[in-house]
C-alpha cells in the first residue's frame, strides 16, 4: 500500500458543511478525486448517498449536458468543487424527491445549476436513501465521538489553568507584581466557570439557532477524531507495517520538489533510491543485498591503513580507461547527492517534530 495515500480520507471521516436548498437546511459531506466523488446528504433524520465512478460520471454528463464538451477530470473537479467546500452564491441547488420502489425509502435528485467557463453547467447528484445504521454511522456516533474528544480537551484545558495559576503565585511569592492592574485574573475555578456559562448571553442564543456543527475548529476536531477511529478499527493484517523513513517521505513528499520525491513507481527502501548501475539484485558470494553494502564503509587495514578487497575482485595494475574512470566519479556523485537528499530528509523531520513540541507546550 502507498504510504502517502495509506490514510487517505473516507466518507465516514470527511466533516460535515451547512447547505441550504429551498429554504432547508441540510448537511452535507463528500470526497472526490479524478475518479470521482462519493456525497452523502442528511437532515439529520435521513440521510442520502451517490457514489459515482469517471465512467458513469461521464456517460450522465453527456445526458444533461449533450453540447458540453471537456475532459472528464476537468468536469468532475468543477462538480466537486461546489460540494467539498462552503456553496458558492453562483451555485444553485434544488431538491426533487420521489418515493423508491419501497414506500419506506426515498431517493432524492439534488439538481446543481453552475457555470463552466461562461456556459451553463447542470448537474444531477442522484442520491439513495440510507438506512438507520447509516445515520448512526455517518451522523450520531462520529458526533458523540467529537462531543467526547472535545469535552476531554475541556478537562486538559482546566487542568493547565491551575497549573497556570500555581505558577503564577510562585512568582508572586517571589516578589513579582504585575504593572498593568487590567491585565490581572482571578483564580481559575471550574465550577464558577460552569455556572457563568450556563447563564451566558452566547449560551441562550446557541440553544435558540441551529446547531453549529460547520465550524471550521468543529470541522478540524470531527476529521482527526475520525481518523484516528479508523486506524484504531482497521484489520490489523490491513496495516502493514512501515519503515521510519517511508513515514518520513509520505510526510515530506507534499512539501518537497519534485526533484527530490522519488517517482511512483519506485520504493522508499534503499535499493531503490540509488541508480541501477550501483544496485545489482544481490553480491556475488554473499546474501545480503547489495542496497545495504552500498552505505557501509570498506574495512581498514591496521597495519597499512588502506582498504581490504577480496581477492577476486581486486583492482588491475594498469589503470582504467577514461571513459571507465568518468563513470566511476558520476556513479560516486550521484551515490553523494542521494546521500545528501537522505540527510536533508532527516534534518526536516527533526525540524518538524521540534516545532510539534513547542506547539505541544
Amino acid at each position: 500500500m502507498n504510504p502517502v495515500t495509506k490514510w487517505k480520507v473516507g466518507l465516514q471521516s470527511a466533516p460535515w458543511r451547512p447547505l441550504t436548498v429551498d429554504g432547508d437546511s441540510y448537511l452535507l459531506k463528500s470526497v472526490a478525486d479524478d475518479h470521482g466523488y462519493h456525497v452523502a446528504i442528511s437532515d439529520l433524520v435521513s440521510i442520502w448517498f451517490e457514489q459515482l465512478d469517471a465512467d458513469v460520471f461521464h456517460a450522465r454528463s453527456k445526458e444533461v449536458n449533450p453540447k458540453v464538451e471537456a475532459p472528464v477530470t476537468r468536469l468532475i473537479r468543477h462538480v466537486s468543487s461546489f460540494i467539498s467546500t462552503e456553496p458558492s452564491k453562483d451555485a444553485e441547488f434544488h431538491f426533487a424527491k420521489s418515493s423508491g420502489e419501497d414506500e419506506s425509502t426515498q431517493s432524492v435528485t439534488l439538481h446543481l445549476k453552475t457555470k463552466l467557463a461562461s456556459l451553463p453547467y447542470k448537474w444531477e447528484f442522484r442520491l439513495q436513501q440510507g438506512n438507520a445504521g447509516d445515520v448512526s454511522e455517518h451522523v450520531l456516533c462520529p458526533l458523540l465521538l467529537t462531543a467526547g474528544e472535545l469535552q476531554r480537551r475541556t478537562q486538559e484545558l482546566h487542568q493547565l489553568l491551575v497549573k497556570k495559576d500555581k505558577e503564577i503565585a510562585e512568582y508572586k511569592s517571589c516578589g513579582a507584581r504585575i504593572t498593568r492592574r487590567h491585565l490581572e485574573t482571578s483564580s481559575f475555578d471550574a465550577k464558577v466557570f460552569d455556572n457563568e456559562m450556563l447563564v451566558s448571553k452566547n449560551f441562550t442564543s446557541l440553544l435558540e439557532s441551529s446547531p453549529a456543527l460547520c465550524t471550521e475548529s468543529f470541522s478540524d476536531v470531527y476529521k482527526q477524531v475520525m481518523m484516528q477511529h479508523h486506524r484504531q478499527h482497521q484489520q490489523p493484517d490491513d496495516v502493514p507495517d512501515m519503515d521510519p523513513l517511508d513515514e518520513m517521505m509520505a510526510s515530506y513528499s507534499q512539501e518537497l520538489p519534485s526533484s527530490l520525491v522519488p517517482g511512483p513507481s519506485a520504493s522508499s527502501s534503499y535499493t531503490y533510491r540509488l541508480p541501477a548501475s550501483l544496485v545489482p539484485s544481490t553480491v556475488s558470494g554473499s546474501d545480503e543485498p547489495a542496497a545495504k553494502r552500498a552505505f557501509r564503509s570498506p574495512p581498514i587495514s591496521p597495519k597499512k591503513g588502506t582498504a581490504l578487497t577480496s581477492p577476486d575482485k581486486a583492482s588491475p595494475k594498469k589503470s582504467p580507461a577514461k571513459g571507465k574512470t568518468s563513470e566511476a566519479q558520476s556513479q560516486e556523485q550521484e551515490l553523494q547527492r542521494r546521500l545528501e537528499i537522505e540527510e536533508r530528509l532527516k534534518q526536516q523531520a527533526s525540524k518538524q517534530k521540534t516545532k510539534k513540541k513547542k506547539i505541544k507546550l
